[in-house]
């Protein structure tokens, strides 16, 4: 994986295969992937939305996610990356996202959740 157009190629398949690996340990059945566009290894979350991401729809389907995404009962545990400076800045970037998209469902009250008030001040920001 040395060179940068095998790897390119061939991680994000190894990476999803990590995944579903320590989610079968973890006993994860559903995964949802919203196949954004990832070009570049960046810290910089301004670089994915700006260029790379279309941030709303990430978010519309975060919010779908969350609410039907197990049917009719929808999900009560999410799990995400949280939010970190020195992150690559695509995880940084999700993690942002689906805090927005908890906060929106708040704000409408369509779900009840609650997450913590640092991380709403970090979704803020972003």
């Amino acid at each position: 994986l040395s060179n940068a157009t095998i790897r390119r190629k061939h991680l994000p398949r190894i990476r999803q295969q990590e995944l579903f690996n320590s989610g079968r340990i973890l006993g994860i059945r559903k995964y949802f992937f919203y196949d954004q566009i990832d070009l570049e290894y960046s810290r910089d979350v301004n670089t994915v939305f700006e260029k790379q991401w279309d941030k709303e729809w990430v978010i519309e389907q975060f919010q779908q996610t969350i609410k039907n995404g197990n049917g009719a009962n929808g999900y009560d545990l999410m799990v995400i990356v949280l939010p970190n400076v020195n992150s690559h800045g695509h995880h940084t970037a999700s993690g942002l996202l689906a805090l927005e998209a908890i906060n929106r469902l708040q704000r409408k009250k369509s779900v009840n959740m609650s997450i913590p008030t640092e991380a709403l001040s970090l979704c803020v920001r972003a």
